[in-house]
């Protein structure tokens, strides 16, 4: 995105009608951020997330971090500390020791620790860090890296401090500018000039760089990241058409260097499906012949690799809206990569929530994918690293509908069994990304942060659920979540919330089932639910009426609220999952 554009930009985005995301971002600053937070917001923008900034004063990060009442104030959901090698302290001197040299950079890192556990102390809300560039100037050569008295080594070693601690603490996250000097080149993300001029430490080139790599983070934990690739096949899996010369002919392997290139890809899309990214096909070809080309030597993804197989002769448009519909997501979430240029402009015109790579050969498609940050993880989860099987699994599940006339009978023929407890600190981290997430069975649309999921769990005032489903085919994992409020005889529910891999399966029958008796024995009479309307929750307008609730108010644009009375007749809804309770 070209500098003069952004104005532009920021006034068509916001023209448009969307269901925004509102979010607090403070950035703390070491050197002048010029031109990131703009840029910042038009990539947020463009996710429907509509950012609030507070920006602080140039080199007082530190003392804003640790004083600013005016930052509290402000209340921050996230914490971006936009940080360089300049804000490094005391590098060591040549005439230092190694014991010297050691107890600066233990010195060093605990200064940075004292500000990331005040912003998570004082502000309860989510720290982005960066680590450090590498220097631009090294004097005493490669020896800068070996060295104990080298700023190379120094950087490397504080970088690897900082590793440790985000390990070893949730809500603090890191922004590897290390890595994205060295893609754009030290000598292009930093220009002394500006730095003079302007205090800034990122070159004017380089702050779109950064601020979209950043924003892939905000997305992500905000649960916007995208879910499904979706993948032509001739001349983008494998080179050639398979329908015209067949398997044994396609261009995949290491016999030649456009075979490697496919392949290269091949391996770059298997590492993302390993990361809980859905792998899908579109192609036009009769499907016989698009299959056969998994059976070419050198193939590094097979067909069971793909959730979806379409190999048609229909507009790739309409293959995309079927495997949302198959899948259960929206549009919004799928990312389309084919060589052909007219392909992608037609998907773009049809379907412009569907993002789409401009790429046209094998190499681009791995730099252009990489560089979208589409699919930036901010977390691994179980749940991620198992997500393709998960899908595969519900798929045979699909299957079973047609072989009963009765669907209570082909529920209770899938032997499910939910475990239901309350959230705690070893599934808060799973409750949050499912909170993030999850926007066709939510009720509210609440967002909340890790931080503020453990708040929540350790406040009796609240009611916390958590439930998992298994049955015959495979455990679905924690798939839904409520948290209600409770204030004298009255329950609020803040959050309801499912995974759309078990909808229709009665297990919100099953959680409510538990919420009235946990509502009995806490001396609830009342249970209050709020349905707020969303571009994506339509499919849940109803929840509230078809578990028994009476309605108290609706607005046709805004939503519905719906009241339950608790008493001792209730009949438990679930019929076919067998329940057991987990605290």
């Amino acid at each position: 995105m070209e500098i003069k554009n952004k104005k532009k930009r920021k006034r068509e985005l916001l023209e448009h009608d969307r269901q925004w995301t509102d979010k607090k971002i403070a950035i703390l600053n070491g050197s002048s951020p010029g031109e990131i937070p703009d840029f910042l917001e038009i990539f947020l923008l463009e996710n429907d997330i509509r950012p609030t900034f507070y920006v602080g004063d140039y080199n007082r990060y530190y003392e804003e971090a640790l004083f600013s009442s005016e930052l509290v104030e402000f209340k921050p959901d996230i914490v971006y500390i936009h940080t360089t090698n300049y804000n490094i302290e005391a590098f060591a001197d040549m005439n230092d020791s190694k014991e010297i040299a050691q107890e600066k950079l233990d010195a060093e890192f605990d200064r940075w620790i004292q500000i990331w556990k005040s912003c998570q102390s004082r502000l309860s809300c989510v720290v982005i860090q960066n680590n450090f560039d590498l220097p631009h100037t090294r004097p005493i050569g490669n020896l800068d890296g070996v060295d104990f008295r080298g700023r190379v080594w120094f950087i490397r070693e504080l970088n690897k401090k900082m590793v440790k601690y985000a390990e070893e603490n949730s809500g603090f996250y890191i922004q590897d500018i290390e890595y994205l000097s060295a893609c754009e080149g030290l000598s292009v993300w930093h220009n002394p000039t500006y730095m003079h001029l302007y205090k800034y430490a990122v070159s004017l080139e380089s702050m779109p760089v950064l601020a979209k790599n950043l924003a892939a983070m905000i997305i992500s934990l905000l649960g916007k990241r995208k879910k499904c690739l979706v993948l032509d096949l001739d001349n983008t899996l494998w080179g050639g058409v398979v329908g015209d010369i067949g398997a044994e002919n396609i261009k995949i392997g290491a016999e030649t260097a456009e075979g490697e290139a496919f392949s290269d890809f091949q391996k770059y899309v298997k590492q993302l499906s390993k990361t809980g990214v859905l792998l899908c096909v579109a192609s036009k070809n009769e499907e016989e012949a698009a299959k056969s080309g998994f059976n070419a030597d050198g193939m590094v993804l097979s067909l069971d690799d793909f959730i979806c197989f379409y190999a048609n002769w229909e507009p790739k448009s309409e293959s995309l809206k079927k495997m949302a519909e198959e899948m259960n997501l929206g549009l919004d979430s799928f990312v389309f990569v084919d060589d052909n240029p007219a392909e992608r402009e037609l998907v773009k015109q049809y379907l412009p929530m569907v993002s789409v790579i401009d790429a046209d050969k094998p190499e681009d498609f791995i730099t252009a994918l990489d560089k979208s940050g589409y699919f930036e993880p901010v977390a691994l989860s179980d749940e991620d690293l198992k997500r393709t099987g998960l899908y595969a699994e519900n798929k045979m599940r699909s299957k079973g509908v047609s072989e009963f006339s009765d669907y209570k009978d082909y529920l209770s023929s899938l032997e499910m069994s939910a475990e239901i407890g309350s959230v705690s600190d070893k599934n808060k981290e799973r409750v949050t990304q499912l909170i993030g997430k999850t926007n066709q069975f939510n009720l509210t649309a609440w967002r909340l942060t890790e931080e503020d999921v453990t708040a929540v769990s350790n406040d009796n005032s609240w009611v916390t659920m958590c439930g998992r489903l298994s049955d015959k085919f495979g455990d679905n994992g924690l798939v839904t979540v409520i948290l209600g409020k409770q204030a004298n005889d009255t329950l609020f529910i803040k959050l309801w919330i499912m995974s759309c891999r078990v909808f229709s399966r009665h297990l919100e029958y099953a959680m409510f089932d538990r919420l009235i008796e946990i509502c009995k024995q806490k001396g609830v009479k009342i249970i209050r639910g709020e349905y707020i309307l969303t571009t994506k929750n339509k499919p849940v307008e109803n929840l509230y009426k078809e578990l028994g609730f009476d309605l108290v108010s609706s607005e046709e644009k805004t939503g519905t609220v719906w009241e339950y009375c608790v008493n001792d007749g209730y009949t438990c809804k679930n019929t076919v999952i067998s329940v057991s309770l987990k605290d």
